[in-house]
């Protein structure tokens, strides 16, 4: 969806490129040259709006006293109007001293008055009123609503809107351009039933003040209102649709105003409270946005000031709407909600831009909460802009998470207003302009990438190691632009850097190495930091600031998990990383054992509760310790789901500062030495049809016999393994490959990771030839 026609059907019954140019017509100048909505000759000014005409002439300009009485009146000439380039028109002269222009954009029409020097002004006035005299189409009206003018159609809606406008004359621009422009008003008079004069009231001390640089420009703020059905999409999906605001080219955006309408559709069990939205530009993008009310109806979202457009136009803005639904059927439609308003309202300017600095603020490779809009919890990098007076320019800047090739990603465009910053999500989708900024790299926090700031030259501005983070934590600024560095517990991404901390507390040491023993053993736990506390755990929970403070050797008798952590007592330092053993005392297991730890929750899903625990994940191979990293556990299978033995996924996560990924060849039947996803199947499909008692044989001999026949079937690699959660033996388990790990389809089919949802995916049966590209 766009807020302007983008084609139109000829006489030749083909549909051609509308071409947004003026055009010269007898009598007249149009624009665009195909199915115009706009034509000025020597009278007047016609806007199309449907199919009905809105017709525009300048009447006069008055200069008026404070009890209203009239001044001094100046008549318009009636001038021929001149092309000035393809989408501005100018008219010289309409009166001693002062212009008139129109700009023209897709489906936007901005006029101006210029003053062009004080000698327009009379000795003594109070006022200046700029009144042109519009004519409606019948069932048309007209109202004046909160300092704009709004023209409504036959069926009420909005047709055509003069937003309040902004007066301004030729002084070099504020640096600081927090500070609002002086902004006129509208007076709206009625002549008849479908004439009215609109009236722009410019204060006269504001005119004769003495730091007044003429000439002087008298214009309205740009509008672009839409109001085409779009459907909304089952989350995690949006439906797209875009405005294209129309602002002169080399002019800065210094805020945008949206709205929308989000509806709730009566009778189809729809809520308000299911709508999910973001608006997203070239400067960064809206959080997203919830309605409120368990209810039908029409929700409306109203965001204000947003800097999502702040970047040097050129020509147009791309405002990229996103819709979606927690509720009803699937797929994108208008049968549950829909959107029927979208309007988007933007003041710009002439800046100079500054030097900053730009800097990097923060950044986290640990998010699980802060949603990029995708409906993903992805990596960022936040750029600040530490000058309190100037904005700064991101066109050409560059972001990479390799010191060695510092230009990996470039940004198209965006500002950065002064003592603000923007967010930047790591996530591979590589939007380096018209929606929020996703870079074409992720971020690795325990493969030690860089985070690495690039000048448009490739010089490197600012380059950090990775600093590890525990989950949802992220590393930045002690506070905005300082020198030194700090931990945040609770992330501030596109937030002033608040209550960080200096640093984590050590990860402990166990004297004993995990694995299996025949007997009992002792078990020594030391720390080299200084004022640090040691609290551990024996059930495989996480240790908290409550749990058993050591205080010497643990003794051992029977299998179990130890988990350890420090605590410092100095303020301002965060507990460590946990360390993790499993010992298994007197067991006896000729397979691979695998060893879960986790708190509660763990135990939960393996009874039966559909949930998305965290826990540690141990791999040993005749009783000695292999590999180990933190990850999270889910449901897999439906089958064993029905017997108390369940099938569980596992994924390792680079996000809790431990392992990316599993390195180890687990299978003998291939040579592949890295997994983020191993499944834990139960295998209960086997039971059948004899309920009970099936040996879990049937689809690991199937899968192997597929292997060693080279029947090339996309089979998964299988061993047995028995398994032990939190020390306590949970029998044997069917180890095997996950089809959707990105690093199984790169490994065995070249097919690189991108982003989760990306359609650069290719999934066939390999030998089946209708399929194979």
């Amino acid at each position: 969806q766009s807020s302007s026609p983008l084609h139109y059907l000829g006489d030749d019954g083909f549909w051609h490129t509308i071409d947004y140019k003026l055009s010269h017509t007898k009598n007249a100048l149009v624009f665009p040259a195909q199915k115009p909505f706009f034509r000025l000759n020597a009278k007047a000014a016609e806007i199309t709006v449907g199919d009905k005409k809105i017709r525009m002439a300048q009447d006069r300009i008055i200069f008026a006293s404070a009890d209203g009485s009239i001044v001094k009146t100046i008549k318009s000439a009636k001038k021929e109007a001149s092309a000035k380039n393809d989408r501005e028109v100018e008219v010289k002269d309409i009166a001693p001293g002062i212009d008139k222009s129109f700009s023209l954009y897709n489906q936007v029409l901005k006029y101006s008055y210029l003053l062009n020097d004080a000698n327009v002004l009379p000795a003594q006035f109070d006022s200046l009123l700029v009144e042109d005299q519009i004519e409606l189409p019948r069932g048309f009206s007209i109202r004046e609503d909160s300092g704009r003018i709004v023209i409504s159609n036959e069926k009420g809606l909005e047709a055509l809107a003069f937003e309040q406008p902004v007066i301004s004359d030729s002084k070099v621009s504020e640096r600081n351009l927090r500070q609002q422009p002086y902004q006129g008003k509208y007076k709206l008079v009625k002549v008849d039933a479908n004439t009215y004069k609109i009236q722009i009231q410019v204060d006269g001390a504001w005119l004769k003040s003495a730091d007044r640089v003429y000439p002087v420009n008298i214009d309205p703020v740009v509008t672009v209102s839409n109001t085409n059905v779009i459907n909304s999409c089952f989350l995690p999906s949006y439906q797209q649709s875009t405005l294209l605001v129309a602002v002169p080219a080399g002019q800065t955006v210094l805020s945008s105003n949206i709205s929308y309408d989000f509806v709730a559709v009566t009778g189809s069990n729809a809520w308000m409270a299911d709508q999910r939205s973001f608006v997203a530009g070239p400067n960064g993008q809206t959080p997203v946005a919830s309605g409120v009310g368990n209810t039908a109806g029409l929700y409306a979202y109203n965001v204000m000031d947003s800097p999502i457009g702040n970047v040097v136009s050129t020509g147009q803005i791309v405002y990229t709407f996103n819709f979606a639904r927690n509720y009803g059927g699937s797929g994108c439609d208008a049968a549950y909600n829909f959107v029927n308003r979208r309007e988007v309202t933007v003041t710009y300017g002439t800046i100079e831009f500054g030097n900053g600095p730009l800097l990097i603020n923060e950044y986290s490779a640990s998010n699980r909460n802060f949603n990029d809009g995708f409906g993903r919890n992805e990596d960022w990098i936040e750029l600040y802009n530490s000058s309190p007076d100037t904005y700064f320019n991101l066109a050409g800047y560059h972001l990479s998470n390799n010191a060695e090739n510092p230009t990996k990603w470039q940004i198209q465009g965006g500002v950065v207003p002064p003592n603000s910053r923007v967010l930047v999500f790591c996530s591979n989708r590589d939007i380096a302009s018209g929606t929020v900024l996703h870079a074409n790299f992720d971020l690795t926090q325990t493969d030690a990438d860089d985070v690495v700031l690039a000048d448009p030259s490739g010089n490197i501005l600012e380059s950090h190691p990775m600093f590890v983070t525990q989950t949802n934590h992220s590393y930045g600024r002690t506070t905005d632009g300082a020198a030194t560095w700090s931990v945040f517990s609770t992330a501030t991404p596109g937030q002033h850097n608040v209550n960080g901390f200096s640093t984590y507390s050590t990860k402990p040491t166990l004297s004993v190495a995990p694995g299996m023993y025949p007997g009992a053993i002792s078990v020594a736990i030391s720390t080299t930091g200084s004022n640090e506390q040691i609290r551990y755990t024996t059930n495989g929970s996480t240790p908290t600031a409550t749990s058993t403070l050591y205080t010497g050797p643990i003794a051992v008798s029977q299998s179990t998990v130890i988990r350890a952590r420090t605590f410092s007592t100095t303020p301002g330092i965060l507990p460590g990383f946990i360390e993790t053993n499993s010992y298994f005392i007197n067991e006896n297991s000729s397979l691979p054992v695998v060893s879960l730890a986790g708190d509660g929750d763990l135990t939960q899903l393996l009874a039966g509760s559909i949930i998305e625990p965290t826990g540690y994940f141990e791999y040993f191979e005749n009783g000695a310790f292999v590999d180990e990293t933190m990850g999270d556990f889910d449901k897999h299978g439906n089958d064993s789901w029905a017997y108390d033995q369940r099938g569980i996924d596992f994924i390792a996560r680079d996000d809790h500062g431990y392992k990316r990924y599993l390195e180890h060849k687990f299978f003998d039947t291939s040579d592949r030495t890295k997994f983020r996803r191993l499944i834990l199947k139960a295998g209960a499909s086997d039971n059948f049809p004899g309920q009970e008692g099936g040996a879990q044989l049937r689809d690991v001999f199937v899968q192997r016999v597929s292997e060693m026949s080279n029947l090339e079937l996309d089979e998964r690699r299988t061993r047995f393994v028995s398994l032990f959660v939190n020390g306590t033996y949970w029998g044997v388990y069917d180890l095997r490959e996950k089809v959707d790990d990105n690093q199984y389809t790169d490994y065995y089919y070249g097919q690189d990771y991108t982003y989760r949802d990306s359609d650069n995916y290719i999934q066939y049966i390999k030998t089946w030839g209708s399929t194979d590209p």
